[in-house]
């Protein structure tokens, strides 16, 4: 419905009457344009999509972040890059089929990173396992 740069006012306002003044530009938020994500109750946003531009935005923000500051430990609180998710609930604005796939789509994303992390950090690797 090319209602793109409508739904972009609606967030800075939404977001300026939930008290984050400071994200009138690109720099801090960053607005996904994808095919697969067209606004509208009859287009269903597959959560596994919605994880795959997360990933993709989260890995540009923290790759940014790097260039930034090139050493390879970040010790200082300034350095290091803050990434903020924040979207709607389980039942969107009044069921909106768009807004329960963001949510449907977060979740899966960070059930995704969990579960990549608890096995990098916690389980041993595949050549340690005793296969017998």
């Amino acid at each position: 419905d090319n209602l793109g740069h409508i739904r972009t006012q609606e967030l800075y306002k939404a977001l300026s009457v939930l008290g984050f003044d400071n994200v009138t530009t690109s720099t801090n938020v960053h607005i996904v344009n994808d095919k697969r994500l067209q606004d509208g109750p009859k287009n269903m946003w597959e959560s596994q999509v919605v994880t795959e531009v997360l990933n993709r935005q989260i890995r540009a923000i923290l790759t940014t972040s790097k260039m930034n500051h090139p050493q390879d430990t970040i010790t200082t609180q300034q350095q290091r890059r803050q990434v903020n998710i924040y979207t709607f609930d389980l039942k969107g604005i009044s069921y909106h089929p768009n807004h329960v796939d963001v949510h449907r789509g977060v979740l899966h994303f960070f059930l995704i990173a969990w579960h990549y992390l608890f096995r990098r950090s916690f389980l041993p690797r595949k050549e340690s396992v005793d296969r017998r």
